[in-house]
Formats: C-alpha cells, structure tokens, sequence
C-alpha cells in the first residue's frame, strides 16, 4: 500500500478491503474522491491544496498512513514537509507586528507593523489585508505591488473612494499613470499603471478590462462582494480569474457568519484550500440533511487557517 503524486493530487493505492476504504473515505470527508483518473482506476485521491493547508492536515495524513501501513513516496513526502514548512513561516509572518523590510522607491516610510504587512502581501502575492481602520491597508497594497513591479494594476473600490485612492498613489509612489473609470461610455484608458473603477461597472466592462493584462489587481472593502451569483461578483472573477497578484482588503471580513468569508477567498483564488465552499461549511458548521447551515464549529481552526 502506497500514496503518491498524481499531477495536483496525493493518490492512495491498497488491495480492496470495504473496511480500510471507509477508513480512507473518511480521512477527509467531503474532499476524497474516488476513481477520479483514467491512469489509475480504483483508486482514492485527495487535492494537494487541500491538504497543504493548515499544518495540522498534513500531521493528520501522516498519521493516518503510519497507522493504516501507507508507504509515503518520497515525492508525497517532500511535498508534504515542505508545505509544513511553508505554513510555519507564512503564520509567523502573518501574525509578526514588526519588520525591516525595505520597499525601494517608496516615498512614505511605512511604521514596522505596516512593513510588515508590505512583507507578507509580497510573500503570499493573493492574500487578504484585514487591518483595522486607519492602519494603512492602501499604502501596503501599493508597497507590495511597486516591490513585485506588479503593473499594471487594476483597483476595484466604491466610487466615494476611488479619488482617495489617486491621492494615495501619488502621495506613496509619486506616479501619475491613473485612469479613473468614472463613466462606462468613457471606456477604459489604455497604457495607464493602475486603472480604478466601480464594482457596479466591472459587468458593463469585462471585455476591455480582460484585454489589459493587469498584473494585480486590489480589491477595496472586499466584504461587500456580495452574493457570488450576481453580475457584479461573475465580473470580478472573470476580470481578475489570471491576475498573479491579488489582494483583499477590509476591516470587517466576516459581518455575521463566518461562510462569508468563501466569497473573498474565491476572489483570491484560495477557496480550493478550504476544500470549497461546501467543504469549509462541512467543517465548520452543523449541517442538516437538508442542507441548512446551524452552528458553528471549529472556529479557531478556521482563524488558524
């Protein structure tokens, strides 16, 4: 018996046994798929960006394949004590308040807690900014973006905040390459570095905005996405799908339940390492057979992750 990689996917290989099968079903509910490859019929796979995320999944599969006698390959097991070491360096990193991380190019000079958000934003490139009011989200995001040359750079924000965001950008980068979308008629500017506009005209917008190659793309009071089946949302994930860099920014990610966090993390394109919005409800939520939501569970699990 034996797991292995299969493109994206840790494989499980075994002599049928109706028993060890519940077993390795029930490894991680919801997320474990069976005959899913035309290479390797009968067989158990689970998604590696499932598994990757948090450390305590990875623990959870070793475990399970040292006490049910799954030899690891060395290719799974590589990947799997890499990922390890990736979460501990990203949590440190997330939860550090101080840095010296230094932005070339910068013309404000950033408090250490703000560097050290700046260092985190470019280490994970698609990540979510919930600092609270006035701490500088904005100057982050900017930072990380002039670090990684992220250009050009497409800001998604209502439009009472779009001149503040202009302001922001010449006052942190000094660059004057602005085009602000005010009116669909007006189109979209071509050759401009950061082009701002409406969540409400990303519907009336999707073809021009998908020819210009944004490199980043930041997403101001990310909470107000809304329900994922409306224009407004089909637009944003259309528009922002390929963007290498991502960022979510508010202060208030969750305002009621704590599944509303599924529609900013599929905007960062993370929602698969929760296992999908069904598989983070799953886990942390009472489900009924009916599918109606009740309490919550776990939740310290999902702040962790």
């Amino acid at each position: 018996m034996k797991a292995f990689l299969y493109g994206k996917n840790i494989l499980f290989e075994f002599k049928f046994d109706w028993k060890l099968k519940d077993r390795v079903k029930a490894l991680f509910p919801d997320q474990m798929k069976f005959n899913q490859f035309k290479k390797y019929p009968n067989h158990w796979s689970v998604s590696t960006s499932y598994v990757a995320h948090p450390a305590s999944r990875i623990s959870k599969l070793i475990e399970f394949c040292a006490a049910e006698g799954f030899v690891l390959d060395d290719d799974v097991r590589t990947f799997l004590e890499e990922s390890r070491d990736n979460q501990a360096e990203f949590h440190k990193l997330s939860t550090s308040i101080d840095s010296d991380f230094d932005v070339q190019g910068l013309l404000l000079v950033p408090r250490p807690y703000q560097k050290a958000g700046i260092r985190y934003m470019v280490e994970t490139k698609r990540c979510l900014n919930a600092d609270t009011v006035r701490l500088g989200k904005s100057l982050q995001s900017l930072a990380a973006i002039h670090h990684l040359k992220a250009y050009p750079t497409l800001i998604i924000c209502k439009s009472g905040l779009m001149y503040n965001w202009k302001a922001e950008i010449i006052k942190s980068l000094g660059s004057d390459s602005i085009y602000i979308c005010e009116k669909v008629s007006s189109g979209v500017q071509l050759e401009k570095d950061f082009v701002i506009v409406n969540p409400e005209k990303l519907s009336k917008l999707v073809g021009e905005l998908k020819t210009y190659n944004f490199q980043s793309s930041v997403f101001d009071e990310a909470h107000s996405c809304g329900n994922p089946n409306t224009a407004k949302f089909k637009a944003l994930q259309e528009v922002t799908k390929k963007v290498p860099v991502r960022y979510a920014l508010t202060g208030t990610p969750i305002r009621n339940k704590a599944h509303e966090i599924c529609n900013i993390l599929n905007y960062l394109g993370r929602l698969s390492e929760f296992g999908g919005k069904w598989g983070l409800i799953n886990e942390h939520y009472h489900v009924s057979e009916d599918f109606r939501i009740g309490e919550a569970k776990n939740l310290n699990l999902l702040h962790d992750k």
